[in-house]
């Protein structure tokens, strides 16, 4: 299994994450964006869950009040829940809360056939 992950963080309240998944077993896997969590590692903060689509399209605004554009992007790019089959690749957005505090690390973890992907953001603080 190879699974790639980036992270950006948003102006409102959430990071958007594109997650990759090339399976490359002989099994079938399965991809649930739900069970994937971010933390705030540094300071250390609660771990979060990744937010359904529709639970994104809420909070997404770029303060212009655009949001039907982004609604479409959400719509469009989410990564939804799927099988993977064997030699084939998926790949998507995935929002995650946060709070407004500064940060410096972020932990993003992927549990997926059997194993948990862990993947670590570094900021700088402004």
């Amino acid at each position: 299994m190879e699974v790639t992950a980036t992270l950006r963080d948003v102006p409102n309240k959430m990071f958007m994450s594109v997650i990759g998944v090339t399976n490359r077993s002989g099994k079938v896997a399965d991809v649930v964006p739900f069970t994937f969590t971010v933390q705030i590692m540094d300071p250390v903060g609660p771990q979060r869950q990744a937010l359904a689509p529709e639970r994104a399209l809420l909070n997404w605004t770029d303060g212009t009040g655009r949001t039907e554009q982004f609604n479409q992007t959400i719509s469009q790019f989410a990564l939804r829940a799927n099988s993977v089959n064997p030699n084939a690749s998926i790949s998507g957005g995935v929002w995650f809360p946060r709070d407004k505090d500064k940060f410096r690390e972020v932990l993003i973890r992927i549990p997926l056939a059997g194993m948990v992907y862990e993947f670590p953001f570094y900021f700088q603080v402004r």
